[in-house]
């Protein structure tokens, strides 16, 4: 079942260096993944930044893994976790094991929303006229339509679509390993994993879509969740439907 919007928007965040990318996309409640705000700091459905708060990686971006990332390829997709950069797996197991202190269990992590969420970052680092004007951390550049389609993701929430469709996209040539639900996207202008979080759990938008609270209690506990963090970023998807491939 592909998710569709609902009724609500979420709130354009501006605290440093956050972006919430998660609008509302399913006719049961959860937000689904849009984009608001800053073009710095981190993101879910809305964008947020952090007032200086993060650092940033200088390790460079190298190529997206995973069944079929950035260089094309991909066939049915599948991975070793080895194929990951280490910081986005590092990101993964942050994430889990804050919410096993919180009493939550932990997320699958999704070798397809992986390749996504490092797609995005090299994306980004790739092309830094993306985020221009009002383009927030969840715009895509036009640099490989034959992998995914670009767009200005604007605080109006006019280029949704595009945000939903990227885990379908980007996995389009992996088979029936392909992802076709919507994912949710928190970002940050930062890939030092520890400092992301630390970012996320700082804003209440972010921490609830991490711990599944408020709209985002019907998705708990998430099926999916992929990392990505090198560079200038870090995203963290959180998917609506299981992945058949995990690490």
């Amino acid at each position: 079942m592909r998710l569709r919007s609902i009724s609500y928007l979420p709130t354009t965040l501006l605290l440093g260096s956050l972006a919430l990318c998660a609008c509302g996309d399913d006719a049961g409640g959860a937000g689904g993944s849009g984009g608001t705000g800053a073009t710095s700091g981190t993101s879910t459905s809305s964008s947020t930044g952090t007032a200086g708060g993060g650092s940033t990686s200088t390790s460079g971006t190298g190529t997206s893994a995973g069944g079929g990332g950035e260089g094309g390829g991909g066939g049915e997709g599948g991975a070793a976790a080895s194929a990951f950069w280490p910081a986005s797996l590092t990101l993964c197991e942050l994430v889990n094991a804050y919410r096993v202190e919180e009493g939550l269990a932990p997320i699958p992590i999704s070798v397809a929303l992986t390749t996504v969420a490092e797609t995005h970052v090299k994306d980004l680092d790739d092309n830094p006229g993306t985020l221009t004007g009002n383009c927030n951390m969840h715009s895509w550049s036009d640099s490989n339509p034959s992998l995914y389609s670009g767009c200005c993701y604007t605080p109006d929430h006019a280029q949704a679509q595009c945000m939903w469709d990227k885990p379908g996209e980007i996995t389009a040539s992996w088979g029936p390993n392909r992802y076709q639900q919507s994912g949710f996207e928190i970002s940050a202008s930062t890939s030092n994993p520890a400092s992301a979080l630390d970012l996320w759990k700082g804003s209440s938008a972010h921490n609830a879509v991490i711990l599944n609270q408020g709209q985002w209690a019907n998705y708990a506990p998430w099926p999916a969740m992929g990392c990505g963090a090198q560079g200038g970023y870090a995203h963290v998807w959180f998917g609506s439907a299981a992945d058949p491939q995990t690490l």
